[in-house]
C-alpha cells in the first residue's frame, strides 16, 4: 500500500489519490524543485483555485480605469457588427442572439466595475457599503478578532462585490441608492425583461420557461443599445454631479 503523502499547502498527510499537482514555478527559476511542482490534496487545491479566481476578477476590474467609456465602445462595436451583410436568415438570428447576450453583459460589465472601483477606492463609501448592504449584517465577528478583521476588511468587501451578479438590477439598484447616492430610472421594465432573454439565450440555448424558442431579430438589439445607453448615461451625470460636488 502506497504511503500517505504530505500536502504541500496543508501539511496534512493524505492519501496518494488524494493528491494533485500544481504547477508553482517555472523550472529555470527553481533549481530546488526542477519539476516546477508540488503535490496538493484536493481540498487546497480547490481552495486555492477559487482564491485565484477571485483575485483575477478584482484585478480585471481594477484596470477598467474607465468602464463608461468600455461600454459605449462595446455599443459601438455591437452596431458595427449587425451593420453586416449575412447571407441567410438563421445567420442572421444567431448574429443578434450573440450580439444581444453581448449588450447585456457590457452593462453589466460597467456597473460591475463603476461600483467595485469606487467603493474599493474609499473609505467613505466600503463603510457605507458594509453598513447598508444585508449580507454584512448577518457576518459574525468576535470581539477577539476585530482588529485583523479590521485589517481585512477592504478585501472582505472586495471579494464579497466581485461575487455580486450584477445583472440583478433590483440588489445593484439599491446598492447604488444606499452606497453611492445614485438613482436609477424608475421604469426599468424593458431592461429586466431584456435580461430575462439573456439568461435564455446564454443558459437555455434560447428557450423560454416553457421550452419555446424565442428568435431574436436584429431590430430588438438596436433599441435594447439605445435603452442601455440611455441607461448608463443616466447614471454618469449623476456620478458626473456627485464628483463636482465633492
Amino acid at each position: 500500500m502506497d504511503a500517505d503523502i504530505k500536502c504541500f499547502v496543508c501539511k496534512r498527510l493524505v492519501p496518494k489519490k488524494n493528491l494533485v499537482r500544481e504547477h508553482i514555478t517555472p523550472r529555470f527559476l527553481d533549481k530546488e524543485n526542477p519539476s516546477g511542482t508540488v503535490k496538493v490534496c484536493r481540498e487546497c487545491s480547490a481552495f486555492e483555485s477559487q482564491k485565484q479566481y477571485l483575485e483575477y476578477k478584482t484585478y480585471s476590474i481594477s484596470k477598467n480605469k474607465d468602464p463608461y467609456k468600455s461600454f459605449l465602445e462595446a455599443m459601438y462595436e455591437l452596431e458595427i457588427l449587425l451593420g453586416v451583410s449575412l447571407p441567410d436568415t438563421k445567420l442572421k438570428s444567431t448574429m443578434a442572439k450573440i450580439s444581444f447576450a453581448t449588450a447585456i453583459t457590457a452593462m453589466e460589465t460597467y456597473l460591475s466595475d463603476t461600483f467595485i472601483n469606487r467603493v474599493a477606492s474609499n473609505d467613505v463609501l466600503t463603510r457605507r457599503c458594509v453598513e447598508t448592504d444585508p449580507e454584512f449584517k448577518n457576518r459574525k465577528l468576535d470581539l477577539s478578532d476585530i482588529f485583523k478583521r479590521k485589517e481585512s476588511l477592504s478585501q472582505e468587501v472586495r471579494n464579497y462585490l466581485v461575487d455580486i451578479l450584477f445583472h440583478n438590477l433590483a440588489k445593484v439598484k439599491m446598492m447604488y441608492k444606499s452606497v453611492l447616492h445614485i438613482e436609477f430610472p424608475k421604469d426599468l421594465g424593458v431592461l429586466y425583461k431584456a435580461i430575462e432573454t439573456r439568461h435564455d439565450i446564454v443558459h437555455r440555448g434560447g428557450k423560454n420557461k416553457s421550452g419555446a424558442i424565442k428568435p431574436v431579430m436584429r431590430d430588438e438589439v438596436i433599441s435594447l443599445i439605445v435603452s442601455l445607453k440611455s441607461f448608463t448615461k443616466c447614471i454618469e451625470e449623476q456620478l458626473s454631479r456627485s464628483q463636482a460636488s465633492d
